[in-house]
């Protein structure tokens, strides 16, 4: 392949972050696993995708149930569907009530009586637990449309509850808001409704925590996915099957060894996601697109098991001043917490709040993430290209940074 046509090839690998749902065609591996979500989905109108940290859960529900959704496959539900999806955060019904309001979920943007559509399907959401429900029955959806609502990261609402338990003022509105959210989920799974469905994603070592709130442990119970691992034939597919994708080829040594290198822990899937984004940059670089894909290129970036670490020092490195070094470590000791749950959990936090928090400009704050989020690298969310409002919610882009980066 010559030069000029390689500059054409993009990388077909995400790094770190999930796969997005126009990337289907660069996910492969879990075929075998999509018809058996779609059928609890179907039963249960609740499905909640439990797997490890690195298991590939957003990526299955992004490339694998929402396309098999839209293409038919719960036949009895159609093709016409409209998805709102969305984390927790600190603030889930708000988040909630953001991503029903996006133009084409509900309804389409009019503003009435001084109010977004945010806030008006907020109230509605607020009002009692058939909120989801009954903000559904108002959009008067066609027959035959289904709504379906993804909560990603749901083990974010365990650190927003815990917040109740910190001793300060407002603690009981933040856990009654907590349960709140989790009865309007409930409501629609308990009842069946025909057109709105239900889908969580998290990480299995938070399942314990769902005993917090009445009847979510039962709902979990019923509809429950838990991602299995995959086989080694379905790992070779998910390294070489992006790869032809992008018109390159694969050397036989190299494939073997990846194959070997990610084992049978299904939480490397994500580590194993970025030494391939970082290997086809490196054998772009080096040989310009020409040959395959090759140990030497894979050795280069560390491999599997220091791949992140080597990526995230470069990234270091960039920063200029020991200042932006100091807004940096601030950075990331106020987006991840390790102190109050081991198991660590990311915490998401306006770009106003990193300001305060890290007694830094909002424009100091800023060339920091640019750093950390450049599209080589994606580590902090949400993409380059994004506006940064003071509103804006900055978030690392998967847990094995908390992990896998030494510093």
């Amino acid at each position: 392949m010559s030069a000029a046509v390689a500059g054409l090839q993009t990388n077909p690998f995400p790094g770190l972050r999930p796969f997005r749902e126009d990337e289907e065609h660069l996910f492969f591996g879990r075929e075998n696993q999509i018809d058996a979500m779609v059928d609890k989905l179907a039963e249960t109108h609740f499905l909640a995708v439990i797997g490890t940290s690195g298991s590939g859960k957003s990526s299955l529900v992004n490339c694998g149930l929402r396309p098999a959704l839209r293409q038919g496959l719960m036949a009895r539900a159609g093709t016409a569907w409209r998805m709102a999806q969305f984390r927790p955060g600190n603030d889930p019904i708000g988040a909630m009530a953001r991503a029903l309001a996006r133009d084409g979920v509900l309804f389409h943007e009019d503003a009435a009586a001084g109010l977004t559509l945010a806030e008006i399907i907020e109230t509605t959401l607020r009002m009692s637990k058939l909120g989801l429900i009954d903000i559904c029955e108002q959009a008067a959806l066609d027959k035959g449309v289904n709504l379906l609502v993804v909560v990603d990261q749901f083990e974010e609402l365990f650190r927003y509850r815990q917040l109740g338990t910190a001793g300060r003022g407002g603690d009981q509105r933040i856990s009654e808001e907590a349960a709140a959210f989790v009865n309007l989920l409930l409501e629609v799974g308990e009842r069946a409704v025909g057109q709105i469905f239900i889908v969580v994603t998290m990480r299995s070592d938070f399942l314990g925590d769902c005993t917090q709130f009445p009847g979510l442990a039962e709902a979990i119970n019923a509809g429950q996915y838990l991602v299995p691992r995959m086989t080694r034939d379905e790992r070779r597919a998910a390294i070489e099957g992006p790869i032809r994708v992008g018109r390159a080829e694969i050397a036989p040594v190299l494939l073997t060894r990846l194959v070997n290198d990610v084992g049978d822990n299904p939480d490397q899937l994500s580590i194993l996601q970025h030494a391939l984004n970082r290997t086809w940059a490196r054998w772009q670089d080096q040989s310009g697109g020409n040959g395959p894909l090759d140990l030497a290129h894979y050795e280069a970036i560390g491999t599997m098991a220091h791949a992140l670490d080597q990526h995230a020092e470069q990234a270091y490195a960039e920063l200029g001043a020991t200042r932006q070094q100091q807004i940096c470590e601030k950075l990331f000791k106020a987006l991840t917490d390790k102190a109050t749950d081991p198991r660590g959990v990311r915490r998401p936090t306006t770009l106003g709040e990193l300001r305060v928090l890290t007694d830094a400009t909002a424009v100091e704050v800023a060339e920091v993430i640019a750093v950390f989020r450049d599209p080589s690298r994606s580590f902090l969310m949400p993409p380059a290209g994004e506006a940064l409002e003071a509103e804006t919610v900055i978030d690392i882009s998967h847990e094995s940074l908390m992990h896998q980066m030494g510093r």
